[in-house]
């Protein structure tokens, strides 16, 4: 499953974790069928398909992402609680929050450096959205197959 900010519409997304590399796609009418590298095959009848430039994540980095608000919360409440405690326990909460303060840069960077993927964006009928990374050679033939169907559904 991946993130997908409700405030934020379509390919506005910072990051996403996808369903595999596409092989193959095909569209007839309003199904879309996903041929993965993986060997998984993904039927939708969708309303709609976008292709964006985001970020593809892991489920772990996606989850330590979305927490990294609480480790600064922790870090706050360590620093008001050495402030009512004695010298030791100051020495002991500098340990506790340069280590917490390490490991939220490392999450960070770990989501900066990570490149941007050509992802295919599918909106099924139910509301869902379905993301595939595209291969660069397979680009071209995505956005046509794009063009088309968007074509086919105004009609």
């Amino acid at each position: 499953m991946q993130y997908i900010p409700s405030l934020y519409p379509k390919p506005y997304w910072r990051y996403a974790e996808t369903k595999g590399t596409i092989k193959d796609v095909f569209t007839h009418n309003t199904e879309v069928t996903v041929y993965t590298e993986e060997g998984d095959v993904y039927k939708f009848k969708c309303k709609d398909l976008y292709i964006a430039r985001i970020r593809v994540v892991s489920g772990a980095i996606r989850f330590l992402y979305r927490y990294s608000s609480m480790i600064f919360i922790a870090i706050f409440v360590i620093i008001a609680l050495t402030f009512l405690s004695g010298p030791t326990a100051v020495e002991n909460a500098l340990l506790i929050v340069t280590i917490l303060m390490i490991v939220y840069i490392a999450i960070t960077i770990a989501i900066a450096l990570r490149p941007r993927s050509t992802v295919l964006i599918v909106l099924d009928n139910m509301g869902q959205y379905h993301c595939f990374v595209i291969p660069k050679d397979l680009i071209s033939k995505t956005n046509m197959m794009m063009k088309e169907f968007k074509s086919l559904s105004r009609i």
